[in-house]
């Protein structure tokens, strides 16, 4: 049973409780998936209107969205108005849950350019969970359709192939639903719609997790005091890992512990059996295989890609302690999923799953990206922050869950010892 009457999801994903104000930040991995490969994958492609955003009449947090539809591309809808349900949501108390990298919708926006596939639930849900939704961008030089959710997710390139930083994203709208037009149809036509868009922009070293609403950051407590963070990781493990991808878990916990000059204590505690994830806030904090409660909805599928985890902190969003003179949100809670069919990308080999696992726990403990994804500097040609473990994409090339400069700078950031004045961890 929950410790809390109710939370809401946030989507890298937050989640609140109501009376309590817990929120959790978690961070989606995906590997990309082409324009074709989310044709054929779609059931259903068009523009939309947003009629009406509310939480789905379901247990759990869930957003569903009335879309009206205004121009179908392919398939065929019995209605002119559909529910589109996507993971996360807030409920009109304040309490929720939210997930970086899944798309959003305002109420009223139009020329939302949609992929969508059935739900189990009999409703509508994004191709590839957070690849098949378009904004639409007006500018005086030409309208875009674009993703900015993605710039909050992690890509990872497949068989460690680089992820090719600074490449045209953003789609020119009319030439963009043409070619889907033409595609749809059978017509062979060149992607003549990427237009160029310079991403690159100044930040930080390291990036941490903040709300929202306050833009206070967020970080465990437990360290400043001697305490540690206990985790467990699912008894039904990954296919092909003896183990059951134990030695996965503790290598990319051990990479925050043994980081010198910060308290992060993160032992191991073992096979546990499988909890609720991001459905309740149950005080364990523990990696889950197999998406074991479907909360990414859709399997990560091998000759096309898709989501491969998301990972981040339960924090509490109505309480502020101080560290090092500054307001934080306390971090209560952390949860790492990693998504359905992920045997021909992992490939049994434990280094590849301990990276990824690594740079989820890093999310977990209250940190960002460090470059090559919406509001972080460029990978290219910033060699430190390209070597980073928390950076955008994987690496994928045998290293692990290895830290570097800009990895130790944010964790040293968040938990280098005090002596004075340190708050007690929340009860």
């Amino acid at each position: 049973m929950s410790r809390f009457p109710r939370f809401v999801l946030l989507c890298s994903a937050l989640v609140l409780a109501a009376g309590a104000g817990l929120t959790p930040a978690l961070a989606t991995t995906y590997v990309p998936v082409s324009d074709q490969a989310l044709i054929e994958r779609a059931v259903v492609i068009g523009t939309f209107e947003v009629v009406s955003v509310d939480l789905a009449p379901t247990t759990g947090f869930v957003t569903e969205y009335q879309m009206r539809i205004e121009t179908l591309l392919k398939g065929e809808l019995r209605a002119e108005v559909v529910p589109v349900r996507i993971l996360g949501g807030e409920t009109r108390t304040g309490a929720g849950l939210r997930l970086s990298g899944l798309p959003r919708f305002r109420p009223g926006e139009r020329d939302v350019l949609l992929f969508l596939v059935p739900r189990r639930d009999g409703t509508w849900g994004i191709a590839h969970v957070i690849m098949g939704a378009f904004h639409a961008l007006e500018r005086p030089e030409g309208d875009l359709l674009v993703r900015p959710n993605l710039g909050e997710a992690r890509s990872i390139e497949p068989r460690g192939e680089r992820a090719t930083d600074g490449q045209p994203v953003e789609r020119d709208r009319a030439r963009f639903i043409d070619w889907i037009s033409d595609h749809v149809a059978g017509r062979a036509r060149a992607a003549d719609y990427f237009v160029p868009v310079d991403n690159a922009a100044l930040a930080p070293r390291f990036t941490q997790f903040r709300d929202r609403t306050d833009g206070i950051p967020m970080r465990w407590f437990h360290f400043d005091n001697g305490g540690r963070v206990e985790w467990h990781s699912a008894s039904e493990g990954p296919f092909g890992y003896p183990d059951e991808g134990a030695g996965a878990v503790q290598a990319g916990l051990a990479a925050w512990t043994n980081l010198t000059q910060a308290t992060i204590e993160l032992p191991y505690a073992g096979l546990a059996p499988i909890d609720q994830g991001f459905n309740d806030d149950d005080g364990i904090n523990t990696v889950l295989f197999d998406d074991p409660h479907f909360e990414i909805e859709e399997e990560f599928v091998c000759f096309q890609g898709g989501v491969l985890a998301i990972g981040g902190p339960f924090y509490d969003d109505r309480l502020v302690l101080r560290y090092k003179n500054q307001n934080w949100h306390p971090i209560l809670e952390g949860v790492v999923i990693m998504n359905r069919n992920l045997e021909c990308f992992l490939g049994n080999d434990n280094t590849r799953l301990a990276e990824v696992l690594g740079h989820e726990i890093g999310h977990t403990l209250g940190l960002g990206h460090s470059c090559g994804s919406s509001g972080t500097p460029s990978c290219t040609g910033n060699p430190i922050f390209d070597d980073a473990l928390m950076r955008a994409s994987v690496h994928d090339d045998g290293r692990g869950p290895r830290l570097n400069s800009d990895d130790m700078a944010g964790g040293r950031a968040l938990y280098s010892p005090v002596t004075n004045d340190t708050p007690r961890a929340p009860t």
